[in-house]
């Protein structure tokens, strides 16, 4: 529940949804009710959607994995826009595919790019999208100024310029 849980809050907001915040240590001055991560599995049986945002750490490596999986609302929708370790990606596969959760969206993925025999890619109830959730106030003329720049590259038969392999 950092600045970006708190902007997803914010823009959350006028859906009228209950949205709970998961904090390591909440401080109590969270905008929206805010769990300790302790709480983390007490609260997934209930959520509609969980939406991943936890950086990648020793303590949130695969944080999401079969049992939590396993312990959400059935029918469930999981996000991931934090990072890709902190997701037993093989454990989302069998959740995808046994209908634990209904689907999933994942910005992020261990490795990037994801190998293309990865059963995610074959799980019809998977959207991945290729890391481009983002929060600069000019990011479209950036992203058109990037694009322009390795279509000319492209053309002059250069490398590209930030080519994921």
């Amino acid at each position: 529940m950092g600045a970006i849980g708190l902007r997803l809050a914010e823009l959350l907001a006028p859906f009228g949804l209950e949205i709970i915040g998961v904090r390591r240590s909440p401080r109590g001055n969270e905008p929206i009710r805010t769990v300790p991560l302790a709480e983390l599995d007490a609260q997934l049986p209930g959520a509609d959607f969980v939406i991943n945002l936890f950086p990648g750490s020793a303590e949130t490596h695969r944080l999401f994995d079969a049992a939590r999986f396993a312990r959400m609302k059935p029918g469930a929708v999981f996000i991931n826009i934090g990072r890709g370790t902190t997701v037993d990606q093989d454990a989302l596969v069998q959740a995808l595919t046994n209908g634990t959760l209904s689907a999933a969206y994942l910005d992020v993925t261990d490795p990037e790019p994801l190998p293309s025999d990865h059963g995610l890619w074959q799980a019809r109830n998977c959207v991945i999208t290729p890391h481009a959730a983002g929060g600069h106030r000019d990011e479209p003329d950036r992203l058109v100024t990037h694009f322009l720049a390795n279509l000319a590259r492209f053309r002059a038969r250069q490398p590209l310029q930030d080519r994921v392999y």
